[in-house]
């Protein structure tokens, strides 16, 4: 059964309330946590048969586009940067990734975006549409005052980051802002990207990848990267599906069980002396009260190399309840 209508008429609330008098799973398909489930969803849909299935939101869209030569000589656009596109008259937009800059026939319209048929979708066209042809090509990416950049160049020992904050990913900036408060004292740096957009949809307009970001397109984010941190500490709404290293993992709960306590998931690709001391500092400080009433887990990554070669430590709140119940433990996380 497929439950359709207008952002916030209450499709939702109305689907969690029929859930209630029977076993269901819940996920929301604009929460990068929840899309990780899907990563083998033979796999995990096997894992819990026989309830029912409850998938809020759009599937998932591409993000990537390939543009003309011509196009990326007139604008300054590289591959791998971020661009704004805005069909005509600027009432729908979206952020993409350049993945491909292609030779065109000189008979060739240069002008013309091809993207997947899901990316269309951002813009507002028909997934079938054979090409689009943009009103204006963009490359630094953010438009006050829906999608904008904020920084504190200060210290070069710490800098805190949270690409996906307002409604991209929900309480992460809210987390950034309090670990600056905190260490105030060692004078941290900062840099946040939020987004926003009225009536709903910030994450199908706004959300790239933190993996695929280019300096190039954030302005600010270029004078954060310009100096060589000690140390990074990077928010985000995570998803804990194979990010446990160092953690005990054998002595933890399931993550999708309803009675489960908080959980302290350390994982990525440091060294594991790293991550362990990590997981020892995070423990000593760890209050499970905190955390009990979300039925989740404070996940935290330590990449092994990042492109600025910080050292950077990443954390987000997972959660195995429903969104009623995903109120973003901001300043325990950051804390």
């Amino acid at each position: 059964m497929a439950l359709l209508g207008p952002r916030q008429v209450g499709k939702t609330t109305l689907a969690l309330e029929v859930a209630k008098s029977r076993p269901s799973v819940y996920l929301d398909l604009q929460s990068d946590a929840d899309l990780a489930k899907l990563s083998d969803p033979e796999l995990y849909l096997s894992q819990h048969a026989g309830g029912e299935w409850i998938m809020d939101g759009p599937f998932p869209i591409d993000t990537h586009v390939g543009i003309s030569r011509q196009l990326a000589t007139i604008r300054g656009i590289e591959l791998g940067d971020q661009v704004r596109i805005e069909r005509s008259g600027g009432e729908q937009y979206a952020l993409f990734t350049v993945d491909e800059i292609r030779d065109l026939d000189a008979a060739l319209d240069p002008s013309v975006i091809e993207m997947g048929e899901t990316g269309r979708l951002r813009l507002g066209l028909a997934p079938d549409t054979p090409e689009t042809c943009a009103h204006l090509v963009t490359k630094i990416a953010p438009m006050p005052p829906e999608f904008v950049e904020e920084t504190i160049l200060a210290s070069q020992q710490l800098v805190v980051l949270a690409p996906h904050g307002g409604q991209i990913e929900p309480g992460t900036d809210t987390q950034a802002q309090v670990l600056v408060e905190a260490l105030a004292e060692h004078d941290p740096s900062l840099w946040v990207c939020s987004g926003e957009h009225e009536g709903g949809g910030s994450f199908r307009i706004w959300h790239i990848p933190s993996t695929e970001i280019s300096v190039d397109s954030f302005p600010l984010l270029a004078d954060v990267a310009t100096h060589d941190y000690d140390w990074a500490v990077s928010f985000h709404g995570m998803s804990a599906e194979g990010e446990c290293v160092a953690a005990e993992q054998s002595q933890l709960p399931a993550l999708d069980d309803p009675d489960a306590l908080a959980l302290i998931l350390v994982g990525g690709l440091a060294d594991p002396e790293v991550l362990e001391a990590v997981r020892k500092a995070i423990l000593d400080a760890f209050d499970p009260s905190e955390f009990e009433s979300e039925g989740g887990a404070l996940v935290v990554s330590v990449p092994a190399v990042t492109p600025s070669k910080w050292n950077t430590v990443e954390a987000g709140w997972y959660s195995t309840r429903s969104p009623a119940s995903r109120t973003w433990k901001a300043r325990s996380v950051s804390s």
